[in-house]
């Protein structure tokens, strides 16, 4: 695959190769799983037991995925925790 990315940036004077790192070079597995911690830790107490039991690396990458294995997570509370996600994860 390397040769064939060389290949084409030798064809292409001026491109660029861009790598995402999420999931493809490292596991943000477990960065998700401690903010969506804290977010339970701060509103949902009742939720940390079952995070805790969740696995926390090669999760999904969608979050509402994510939260949907937390036992006893409402799906009502995903417009709550993306913005707390998100203000943390980026």
């Amino acid at each position: 695959m390397l040769n064939e990315v060389l290949r084409r940036l030798d064809a292409s004077p001026g491109s660029a190769v861009v790598f995402d790192l999420d999931s493809t070079l490292f596991d943000n597995g477990p960065r998700t799983w401690r903010i969506l911690l804290e977010w339970a830790h701060r509103h949902r107490p009742e939720l940390v037991p079952s995070l805790h039991g969740m696995k926390r690396r090669a999760l999904a990458y969608d979050l509402g995925v994510n939260c949907s294995r937390i036992e006893g997570f409402d799906p009502a509370w995903l417009d709550a925790v993306k913005p707390f996600w998100k203000a943390r994860f980026f």
